[in-house]
């Protein structure tokens, strides 16, 4: 199924963007759920989200739904990219922990 986007530059724009606003959203959540639920289960959690996100990103069958499961990502997104980092540095030795965290922060 095709659709025509001619002409509709702020649909097109909320489209691209709404991944960064979904990633805003979940800002004061994802610390939270890192520290209640663990690095592990909070990267997890953020991967189901993206997930879910994914899955109707697929299905979609007009621009909202497109638009929801985007912002469906970029909310899983935070959560994952907050606790991914703090579990790196608590499974590396404490040699390696500096050096890991900067390969890391260089992606």
């Amino acid at each position: 199924m095709h659709t025509r986007l001619d002409n509709q530059g702020s649909t097109l724009g909320i489209m691209t963007s709404v991944q960064n606003i979904g990633s805003f959203l979940a800002l004061p959540i994802a610390p939270v759920v890192s520290d209640m639920l663990g690095r592990k289960k909070g990267i997890f959690v953020g991967g189901i989200f993206m997930l879910g996100g994914v899955a109707l990103q697929c299905q979609s069958v007009n621009i909202t739904q497109f638009i929801l499961a985007r912002g469906m990502i970029g909310f899983g997104l935070c959560i994952s990219i907050n606790a991914a980092p703090l579990l790196i540095t608590e499974l590396a030795y404490p040699t390696q922990r500096g050096p890991i965290t900067a390969i890391y922060n260089t992606n």
